[in-house]
């Protein structure tokens, strides 16, 4: 068996039950037979998965390398909280009365009824949540989550999902449909 094995985009266009098998034997190999594996992958969940060191590339240079965890850390920090909030009557004047809060960085729309919301300070919650309802807003759910690779690349590239779409020509099209306010 070789010590070092290169993988590149090893799920990449399988269905769901391969893309387990693949994950799993990935760790067998790694963990029984102490191979070193450099994988590269666009799925930012399977790297949280099967790696103990990430380096984050961003225009082909490294913008990150560190453990999940601590690249994690990069974005919750000691202050952030990440809110994903279900509103069934979610309206573009609920959207911008939260984005006006100056403790929120960055709305994202999940879908017509989702928010992701980040937000600074301990009364982020809070805030949110009462712009929501003078808003006319009814709020089904509320969540603080944590932070995924994905908000580690995105904060620490800079880059956000409508930036992407301008660049490659897709332009407002994408950046309504996928929710970017």
């Amino acid at each position: 068996m070789p010590e070092l094995l290169f993988m590149d985009e090893p799920t990449l266009g399988l269905d769901p039950q391969s893309s387990v098998e693949i994950r799993e034997l990935t760790k067998k190999l790694n963990e029984e037979q102490g191979i070193t594996m450099i994988l590269t992958t666009h799925y930012m969940d399977e790297a949280d998965m099967l790696s103990d060191r990430i380096a984050l590339i961003n225009h082909g240079k490294i913008a990150a390398l560190d453990t999940p965890a601590e690249l994690k850390k990069k974005v919750s920090g000691s202050d952030m909280v990440i809110l994903k909030l279900n509103v069934p009557n979610l309206t573009p004047k609920m959207i911008s009365e939260i984005q006006l809060l100056k403790c929120v960085n960055q709305v994202l729309a999940e879908n017509p009824r989702e928010l992701k919301i980040y937000a600074k300070g301990e009364d982020a919650n809070d805030s949110v949540i009462d712009a929501v309802r003078s808003s006319g807003g009814k709020i089904a759910s509320i969540k603080n989550i944590e932070p995924t690779l994905e908000d580690v690349f995105l904060k620490i590239t800079g880059r956000r999902v409508e930036e992407k779409a301008v660049h490659k020509g897709i332009g407002e099209g994408l950046r309504r449909r996928h929710g970017v306010f």
